[in-house]
């Protein structure tokens, strides 16, 4: 499913003012869902510089988000939402890469 940006619109609305929590972690999945389609194949390079640009402005190091200390409250929720989106772009390209590898297998198979 391909969002227009009126839905994604609207779905960032709700979240301003849920009525429940499940319906946050749901808005949440689609919207990363449908960041990691559009940014397909370049996810993980966007994210590099969003994270790297993100530790410029806030003077923190430049390691791993599991390495960051001495975080504020919400820079600790910023890097955790920001993780989220690593592990599904990553769990996407994984999954891109087994299935173009996976094709050429079969390719070669009925050679």
């Amino acid at each position: 499913m391909n969002l227009t940006t009126r839905q994604i619109a609207r779905l960032l609305v709700v979240l301003r003012e849920p009525k429940s929590t499940e319906q946050v972690d749901d808005i949440f999945q689609l919207l990363t869902t449908e960041f990691v389609k559009r940014t397909s194949g370049k996810t993980i390079d966007f994210l590099q510089v969003v994270y790297s640009d993100w530790c410029d402005k806030h003077g923190l190091a430049h390691v791993s988000t599991c390495e960051q200390s001495g975080l504020t409250t919400k820079q600790w929720e910023w890097l955790e939402e920001f993780d989220v989106l690593w592990d599904q772009a990553q769990a996407t390209e994984a999954a891109n890469v087994d299935g173009f590898l996976m094709g050429e297998y079969n390719k070669l198979e009925k050679q």
